[in-house]
């Protein structure tokens, strides 16, 4: 099983790529957009707003 640290570093190396090749959103999502069916959110947000503001953010929680 990983280290609470290297997953923190991995997500880090994810949201510098991001960052680096224009997929970061600066501005938030929209309420309504976490109201989502779909898997990985495809009905209300782009893979990488799912990236940002779903994945990311919830195994930082995790591993935390």
């Amino acid at each position: 099983m990983p280290s609470t640290q290297k997953v923190l570093s991995k997500l880090e190396q994810i949201e510098t790529e991001m960052r680096h090749i224009g997929l970061w959103q600066e501005n938030p999502l929209q309420a309504e957009q976490y109201n989502f069916q779909a898997a990985f959110a495809g009905d209300t947000m782009s893979f990488p707003q799912w990236l940002q503001f779903i994945f990311i953010p919830n195994v930082k929680r995790a591993a935390e």
